[in-house]
């Protein structure tokens, strides 16, 4: 386990440190106490919030599908190997575990501030130094709507023509 606020802030997120626990719960990540094994004289603990290995890594790959250049793939190369020797594994180990095949492949990734998907009219749209494209859309009142980043390897799958049952 690492200590979720201190490598953020390191790696450049330059995160507030009270917003930390409301932006790594964004990315579905919700830091647990961890403390250190009491020994048999001890009488009281103190803990610290950290997050799991995986965990953090999951977050760089989805920080990366938005376009930024993240050192995802060299933390999920070094994290593979005790993964492969576990009977089960998390969501974001599946995701560590699976890096090297779907990264800059994924789905487009939406994130909107309204109900309807992709609304209002596309206002720009450029390419990231990791060969992402991102589009920004605003409404008719100018406020930003919508913000989608696809991924530079990613194609649409190809819909199944069989019988109809």
């Amino acid at each position: 386990m690492i200590e979720a606020e201190t490598v953020l802030i390191a790696s450049g997120f330059g995160l507030p440190t009270g917003d930390l626990r409301t932006t790594l719960k964004l990315f579905g990540v919700d830091p647990q106490p961890v403390y250190r094994r009491p020994g048999t004289r001890v009488l009281g603990l103190a803990g610290s919030d950290r997050i799991a290995v995986a965990d953090f890594a999951d977050v760089l790959m989805q920080v990366e599908r938005l376009g930024f250049d993240t050192a995802s793939a060299t933390l999920c190369e070094a994290l593979r190997p005790s993964l492969q020797a576990k009977a089960f594994i998390t969501n974001a180990e599946v995701s560590v575990f699976w890096h090297d095949r779907e990264r800059h492949r994924c789905d487009p990734v939406l994130i909107g501030t309204g109900p309807n998907l992709v609304s209002g009219r596309q206002v720009t749209a450029l390419r990231t130094a990791t060969g992402y494209r991102v589009e920004f859309y605003q409404g008719s009142d100018g406020q930003p709507t919508d913000l989608v980043a696809t991924a530079p390897r990613w194609r649409p799958r190809r819909r199944r023509v069989g019988l109809a049952a």
